[in-house]
């Protein structure tokens, strides 16, 4: 399927109805995209802030690459509802349509070759958002650093509560046909998943996605 294909696609809402292309809590988030410039137009929005808002006000086209692996601390649901890598400008985010992880959005923010700023947040988000919300969430109560660091080796602390980490890429037999997902989608019926689809929409149902493998010279954490 092509991206040309898959911006159609993008008009469908879970259910058939039609989607809009800017979200109702937050403006259309402007490029280019880090890390702290995300969290720092995310301060401005009103609470609560849910997911699929901001997934819905990333700019487009997303690049996307999909995987089933269980392995993570946001782990797929089968090739349903796979982990999504969405890559926008310089963020990798991560986001799950169901299960354990689907409350959870991750960061990796490019600093050189395979090496990225990790961060997370939590979903929906009640208290105003501030420079250090992505960063708090990980910091470990078992070692002196991140959570990520665990799985992700080479964690250096960059500055206070932030961490720098190698940057993983999923192994190739786990990676799910974009196709696939944007079938999903279109599929999904808001009336008996409104949250599997409301997320799938939000990167759907907005604008172009097209395929992006996150680059080869990563490595992969088996």
């Amino acid at each position: 399927m092509t991206p040309v294909i898959w911006a159609a696609l993008a008009g469908c809402a879970p259910g058939g109805g039609e989607t809009g292309a800017a979200p109702s809590c937050g403006a259309p988030l402007a490029p280019p995209l880090d890390l702290d410039g995300l969290v720092g137009q995310l301060a401005g929005w009103a609470s609560p802030i849910t997911l699929p808002c901001v997934l819905s006000a990333l700019p487009r086209p997303l690049g996307l690459e999909a995987t089933s692996d269980v392995f993570s601390v946001q782990p797929a649901v089968g090739g349903r509802s796979p982990r999504l890598f969405v890559q926008v400008d310089q963020l990798v985010i991560t986001v799950v349509p169901e299960g354990s992880g689907a409350d959870l959005m991750e960061f990796g923010s490019y600093v050189d070759g395979d090496r990225s700023l990790k961060g997370e947040l939590a979903f929906p988000i009640e208290a105003p958002v501030t420079a250090e919300s992505p960063y708090e969430r990980l910091l470990s109560p078992f070692h002196d650093g991140s959570s990520c660091g665990v799985c992700h080796p080479s964690e250096e602390e960059v500055s206070p509560g932030r961490f720098v980490s190698i940057a993983l890429r999923p192994i190739e037999g786990s990676l799910v046909p974009i196709e696939d997902v944007a079938g999903e989608a279109a599929a999904c019926d808001g009336s008996v998943e409104p949250e599997r689809c409301a997320i799938l929409d939000a990167v759907f149902g907005h604008g172009e996605v097209v395929h992006q493998p996150l680059p080869a010279s990563w490595p992969t954490i088996y």
